[in-house]
């Protein structure tokens, strides 16, 4: 059985909508209307047999890793990341899965998780519904990535090609990329002295941290000398990489669209 699944980190999606719509005090019910409209319009265009919609904890491990760490979850008024819970009962009335939450986790880290362990399979194809830049590690022939919301058309799905075009690194050196140059969406600041160009030039010419600190002879200027004083540079880049240890204890049959009429063989467990 073909498998499409379509994940969606909810809370980014509330984040954009909320955003859009002026940053409101209070979500009314035109708002939820709205959010969960495009939200099915994702699902249309794909036409998915599994959904899983995921969403961030109030509170993050990270929290304890970074200080003034940035995430959905914490920069959105508790009043308004409560309104997920009327955007979570229009869905499921549709047919979807229930909204999967974590303790202290992110939905970058299960939607991590679930794209890790399903990564090997060639009968799914995943659709990620998120503008965290962690997650374009996952990028590739079965997974694309897409914002909720861009301006333009133009480059809305996030593919291997268009990270290389946009970052000048793949998709499997992204989450070096942010530890060197930073990821400001979450406070991470990178290495004094390196912005995107400088980072993917390392990356090109080392292809990984651990690369390029074995090369530092070769690299001239204050770069290198800030390279080999950046404190907890390997955390930093640990902290652009899902949650180890995420225990889901389900399998594709729970988040499987009950609207759909496919079978139920080939179930991969995850």
């Amino acid at each position: 059985m073909k498998i499409r699944l379509l994940l969606i980190d909810l809370t980014d999606c509330l984040y954009q909508q909320w955003h859009l719509a002026g940053k409101p005090e209070n979500i009314d019910d035109e708002f939820v209307h709205n959010l969960s409209s495009r939200l099915l319009k994702f699902s249309q265009d794909l036409q998915p047999t599994h959904i899983m919609p995921v969403a961030d904890a109030p509170t993050s491990w990270r929290e304890n890793f970074i200080k003034n760490y940035k995430f959905h979850g914490n920069t959105i008024p508790f009043s308004i990341y409560k309104s997920l819970g009327r955007v979570e009962k229009q869905l499921t009335e549709l047919g979807w899965s229930k909204v999967i939450r974590k303790k202290d986790t992110e939905a970058v880290d299960i939607i991590w998780k679930i794209l890790e362990s399903t990564n090997k399979s060639e009968s799914i194809r995943r659709k990620v519904i998120s503008s965290d830049k962690r997650l374009l590690k996952w990028a590739g022939p079965i997974t694309t990535l897409e914002p909720y919301w861009v301006r333009y058309e133009t480059g809305r799905n996030r593919d291997e090609h268009w990270i290389e075009f946009k970052y000048g690194v793949k998709p499997k050196q992204i989450n070096d990329f942010l530890a060197l140059a930073g990821n400001q969406s979450i406070g991470l600041k990178g290495v004094p002295g390196i912005g995107p160009k400088i980072a993917s030039d390392l990356l090109n010419s080392y292809d990984s941290i651990e690369g390029i600190i074995d090369n530092l002879d070769n690299i001239k200027g204050k770069i290198a000398d800030n390279i080999r004083t950046k404190e907890n540079l390997f955390i930093e880049r640990d902290l652009n990489i899902g949650k180890d240890g995420v225990d889901l204890n389900m399998s594709m049959k729970d988040i499987k669209v009950s609207l759909n009429n496919n079978d139920q063989e080939g179930i991969t467990y995850i």
